[in-house]
């Protein structure tokens, strides 16, 4: 034993029993059943296998993502469990078909922890009724079908098994399922110190405004199949689309999918499916003539009314997807329809500027810059057929990732990509002088790594590329292999992507977008482009 004092931890114990994960389990799921098995709190199971270190009484939802080295040890060690088989419980198991199933890392003052995207349930599940009873198994029998680590995903709609489309909210309470409710720690299990309920039951708090230990769980069972007749079979259409998704996010299942007529990687067509969600979220209703399955569109409308009101709604939430299954549905499949064509002129209305100039507000200018973002992670086939109605970029050629030259419209020029440009000095010290004066006794630098840094920040803006892209003709001139000059540069452009920015920054970026406005005008004409 270790003496008082001493913060070293006796190597975990294994359990005296354990489990055999169920296929496509995930983290949380086979903890309940495993707690249940052993007749302890999932809490204290947790404790006891490592997951829960670091003083913590229960283990953090980010958990359910990814288990660091040590975790994993851990965890396979005290339940006896192969490492593929930890490793194949974490919903990065399937990253290499799903983009987002591999968090981002990130630390804060609790340590590391996986940051998990939007396009991943971690607060909530979705979940089968008539999974969730099992097999008839006798290990089923005892402590239930397997809560699924898909059912986090929003492309995973329906049960092609049990031909239904999945739930997400207890029959009783109305509360989310395995959700801690608003305001809550985020938590591997919620209420995880609760023992004695069996793996499907739920474990919503029955009176939210209640804290604390007192609370009671709401304790209704999930895996009670509705009653014949309550809820309709889902259509075969549906099911027909939900498995070839299915079938994509399995390590075994097909290499390619096609998109927009092109093969695609099954990273990329979830990918391509995700931007046309989000685009047909933003636009509604405009886009409502797309939503084809009948009766979905009438759950698309109630739902977006009902995250929305009257207000307008903010930018992430359209590209949030529901946690409802029914509305999920509306925009899964009615993407991968419109991908399943060879063109996407279907949504030439949704992407056709406004005769005024398209707004950076509107959904259109909204989704445009989420493509700017993540249009690289898309197949080759959306990115060819997207592009001339946007009106940004096409391919130069037809080669597989060649090189994007602008639109047509657009009257840049391959002579005009600006890599021997820079701010001159003249042009430099007009800039100065409309600087307005900084009170105190810090001044902000004007030194060539900020003429440098002026000229990244005009480039970025004419190009919309990125400014780590841009040429950096100063520097190479004149730095002399100065050391400072990256972090110097690093601290500049972080107040100048400040919101909001210091009256400097503010300034200056007032002066260097007119310094850009002018600059593209001088290229659009054909005349020099030199500051």
């Amino acid at each position: 034993m270790t003496r008082a004092g001493d913060s070293r931890q006796l190597p975990l114990a294994p359990l005296p029993r354990s489990l055999d994960p169920l296929p496509d389990e995930s983290l949380p799921g086979y903890l309940l059943r495993l707690a249940h098995r052993l007749g302890l709190a999932p809490a204290r199971v947790m404790q006891l296998t490592g997951l829960a270190g670091d003083g913590l009484q229960t283990a953090r939802r980010s958990l359910m993502m990814h288990l660091d080295e040590t975790r994993a040890g851990a965890f396979s060690r005290t339940t006896r469990l192969a490492a593929t088989e930890v490793s194949q419980l974490c919903i990065s198991s399937m990253s290499g078909q799903y983009p987002w199933a591999e968090p981002q890392a990130t630390a804060d003052q609790w340590g590391s922890r996986a940051l998990a995207d939007r396009w991943v349930f971690t607060s909530a599940t979705r979940y089968c009724p008539q999974c969730l009873a099992g097999d008839g198994s006798y290990v089923q029998q005892q402590h239930g079908g397997a809560w699924q680590k898909a059912w986090r995903l929003p492309v995973v709609f329906a049960c092609p098994a049990h031909r239904r489309l999945l739930e997400h909210l207890c029959p009783s309470c109305r509360q989310p399922a395995l959700s801690a409710g608003p305001g809550a720690p985020a938590l591997l299990i919620p209420r995880a110190g609760d023992g004695g309920l069996y793996p499907a039951q739920c474990r919503a708090v029955l009176r939210p405004q209640d804290a604390g230990r007192h609370a009671r769980p709401c304790g209704a069972r999930l895996d009670t199949p509705e009653r014949p007749g309550e809820d309709p079979l889902a259509p075969g259409d549906l099911l027909a689309i939900q498995d070839r998704l299915l079938r994509l996010l399995r390590a075994e299942g097909p290499a390619t999918a096609m998109s927009v007529g092109q093969p695609a990687t099954p990273s990329q067509y979830f990918a391509d499916i995700r931007l046309v969600s989000s685009l047909l979220n933003g636009a509604w209703p405009h886009s409502r003539n797309l939503i084809t399955s009948p009766g979905t569109a009438g759950d698309l409308d109630q739902y977006i009314a009902g995250i929305s009101g009257t207000a307008p709604r903010r930018h992430s939430l359209c590209d949030t997807p529901p946690l409802d299954a029914h509305p999920g549905t509306a925009l899964i499949t009615a993407a991968v329809r419109i991908l399943d064509s060879d063109d996407l002129r279907a949504l030439g209305d949704l992407l056709a500027p406004a005769r005024g100039g398209a707004s950076r507000k509107s959904p259109r200018g909204r989704w445009i810059r989420r493509y700017h973002r993540a249009g690289h992670n898309c197949s080759d086939g959306f990115r060819d057929a997207i592009e001339p109605l946007t009106g940004i970029f096409q391919r130069a050629d037809r080669r597989s990732r060649g090189r994007r030259a602008p639109a047509p419209q657009v009257t840049f020029v391959p002579e005009h990509a600006l890599q021997d440009w820079c701010i001159g000095t003249a042009t430099w010290q007009d800039i100065i002088t409309q600087l307005p004066p900084t009170k105190g006794p810090f001044q902000p630098e004007l030194s060539e790594c900020k003429r440098q840094f002026a000229s990244e920040a005009v480039w970025a803006r004419i190009t919309q590329g990125e400014h780590l892209l841009a040429p950096r003709i100063i520097e190479g001139q004149l730095s002399a292999g100065d050391p400072t000059w990256d972090r110097r540069r690093d601290n500049m452009w972080h107040f100048y992507l400040a919101s909001p920015a210091k009256p400097h920054y503010a300034a200056l970026k007032e002066i260097l977008n007119a310094c850009a406005e002018s600059l593209a005008t001088a290229i659009d004409g054909q005349t020099s482009h030199v500051l």
